[in-house]
């Protein structure tokens, strides 16, 4: 209920608790995303747009991408939190979409896929 959020808030800060925003990952999704080689660099850029389907806010995820070679075999795999992400604030509001750019580096290594999936640590 987010309008209890305040009375909440003020009963959790006499006890000690804190509230967060609802996990509901089932509400998230990567709507878009995309993986390009910086031209003339070791460098990748990492685009991906989360995206809230839910009527209320909702905590944001963490993102574990996993980087593969040609063959399809695992060359990185990294946890991204959301302060990794840039995200601006620890929640995705009620149809918020998020855009977010990252700039990657995988040395030497030749990056020909990627998956990215959303979880809560």
């Amino acid at each position: 209920v987010p309008r209890s959020l305040p009375v909440l808030q003020a009963l959790c800060q006499l006890a000690g608790c804190s509230v967060q925003p609802l996990r509901q990952l089932q509400a998230l999704a990567v709507s878009s995303s995309g993986l390009n080689r910086v031209e003339g660099s070791p460098l990748y850029r990492l685009q991906l747009v989360l995206h809230n389907r839910a009527d209320t806010a909702v905590m944001a995820p963490a993102v574990d991408l996993t980087l593969t070679d040609p063959q399809g075999q695992l060359l990185a795999r990294r946890v991204l939190d959301a302060a990794e992400l840039g995200l601006p604030q620890p929640a995705l509001q009620a149809g918020q979409e998020l855009p977010i750019k990252l700039l990657l580096s995988t040395g030497d290594r030749r990056v020909a896929g990627y998956t990215l999936e959303l979880f809560y640590p």
